[in-house]
């Protein structure tokens, strides 16, 4: 693909070229000088960690860049042609809008947002479309980036704008038509988004989380419902009734110029789940659509997932027949890391990647409605994040379990004893009795199994599909199933 940089920034305002001009040809766009392909052009982003893209252009130059556009003069070598915009981000977005457009405009989007279930439903929604239209598709989100059969490692869970835009590229070349990702609140805040038109977008739920980073619940929330403002006229909202976040979402003027699909367990709604029964091997429901009510085993445990697969039918209804979306319910597997048992033997062992309060507790309710007869966690919180969560977390884990073990999630660069203080604050002193506390992630994996008897239950929660622990500024490999194994065989042999 090429491009002219005068037809690739006609819509970013103001363009001062001070070397080259407007007639300059690229191949690409990059907001990163790792990432550069030669012919491409380099946009200067001030990050939102302190890193300064205006720092990196001559490296950028050097690995390929014929062009940088940029907020203020920089040295990038003698060959390169530079552009001077207001704002390099909002360059950014309308770049990728135009370069990218005919191959977006080949795809159909699905968007997931939401504080929990945003990966659970993006597999379903990609399982559901392969198996019903018969054809892959790509799937974007927090454990990997998948084009048809290719995977590649997911660095966030929505990916950059240009990681974004390379994934729509190599989709759309491979005749792919149905790209299905999740959508973080960050990722909508900082704009990543905001070259995609979505045909459908799922809320999940809003429930607190990532306060380090929006400070406040209502900054959340409205960087979530800017979600709404990137669906297409008449697109389809799947809106999760049961939510007050979702409803306040919903009231948007946005929404209501969308088709609104709403699920619920509890209400009348078009997509609804009835006679719902869970068990150690997975849920079972009635599925009511506006086509008739079908009965549906999956292998997901609890009723959070039950919501899940909701959202991920009415995300496809219409698309494909009912048939297909039981037979897709029923046929689907387990997600990596979402209450996924480890070990079912005397006693089971479960890992989960929750490590809000809600989602935390969510995945103990799900494990108490079980038949078991103690519930051991394992849980710590993660370092530079949301502080005030950490005392809830505490709180929630007390009132639903019979043992708690604190200890370390990625402590990043706090100190994990005051991570652990924060998080024992919220526990009641009477509870303290049956609170253990164990800064070796390891040590307390192995303390739980050996604790274990026979039908207890073992969440090992905060980590879930993870293979690290992020501490110092380092990523060490460190995975909580590995561990259990190791445990499991020092215990019995």
């Amino acid at each position: 693909m090429k491009m002219s940089m005068g037809e690739m920034l006609k819509n970013a305002g103001k363009v001062k070229y001070i070397k080259g001009g407007p007639d300059t040809v690229v191949t690409g766009i990059a907001e990163s000088s790792e990432e550069m392909r030669k012919g491409s052009v380099f946009f200067c982003i001030k990050g939102f960690g302190g890193a300064n893209g205006h720092d990196f252009a001559y490296a950028a130059v050097k690995n390929g860049a014929s062009a940088v556009v940029c907020e203020k003069p920089v040295s990038a070598g003698k060959s390169a042609a530079i552009a001077i915009v207001k704002n390099s981000r909002a360059a950014l977005i309308e770049a990728a809008r135009q370069f990218y457009r005919e191959k977006a405009d080949a795809l159909s989007f699905t968007g997931i947002t939401g504080t929990k279930g945003k990966t659970t439903v993006s597999y379903l929604i990609g399982a559901l479309l392969e198996g019903g239209l018969k054809r892959p598709c790509a799937v974007a989100g927090t454990i990997k980036y998948r084009v048809g059969r290719k995977e590649y490692e997911s660095m966030t869970t929505t990916p950059s704008i240009t990681r974004l835009c390379r994934l729509i590229e190599e989709s759309a070349d491979a005749g792919i038509r149905d790209f299905v990702m999740e959508v973080s609140s960050h990722a909508l805040d900082q704009g990543r988004v905001s070259h995609i038109t979505f045909d459908t977008v799922v809320l999940t739920n809003v429930t607190r989380d990532h306060l380090d980073y929006h400070k406040t619940y209502g900054a959340y929330l409205k960087a979530k419902s800017k979600i709404t403002g990137l669906l297409k006229t008449r697109g389809r909202i799947v809106i999760n009734r049961d939510d007050p976040g979702c409803l306040r979402i919903a009231s948007g003027n946005a929404c209501k110029r969308a088709d609104r699909f709403y699920y619920s367990l509890r209400s009348n709604a078009m997509f609804r789940a009835v006679d719902i029964k869970t068990g150690f091997k997975g849920a079972s429901f009635t599925l009511v659509t506006p086509s008739g009510r079908k009965r549906v085993k999956t292998n997901l445990i609890g009723r959070h997932n039950v919501y899940n697969a909701l959202a991920a039918a009415a995300a496809v209804y219409g698309k494909i027949s009912d048939e297909d979306i039981r037979r897709g319910l029923q046929e689907f597997r387990l997600v990596p890391g979402r209450l996924e048992p480890v070990y079912s033997g005397k006693f089971g062992v479960i890992t989960d990647y929750a490590h809000t309060p809600d989602s935390l507790e969510k995945a103990m309710e799900a494990l108490n409605a079980l038949s078991h007869a103690r519930l051991i966690t394992v849980f710590g919180a993660g370092g530079n994040r949301d502080r005030g969560k950490r005392p809830l977390m505490g709180r929630v884990a007390a009132r639903l379990s019979d043992i708690i073990i604190i200890t370390t999630d990625n402590p990043r660069f706090e100190e994990p004893e005051g991570i652990i203080r924060e998080i024992a604050a919220g526990i009641p002193k009477k509870e303290m009795k049956n609170t253990l506390i164990i800064k070796d992630r390891r040590k307390a994996i192995e303390t739980a199994v050996c604790l274990a008897r026979e039908n207890d239950i073992v969440l090992l929660a905060g980590k879930g599909h993870e293979g690290y622990q992020a501490i110092k500024g380092k990523k060490y490999s460190f995975s909580d199933a590995v561990e259990v194994k190791k445990a499991l065989k020092r215990r019995f042999g």
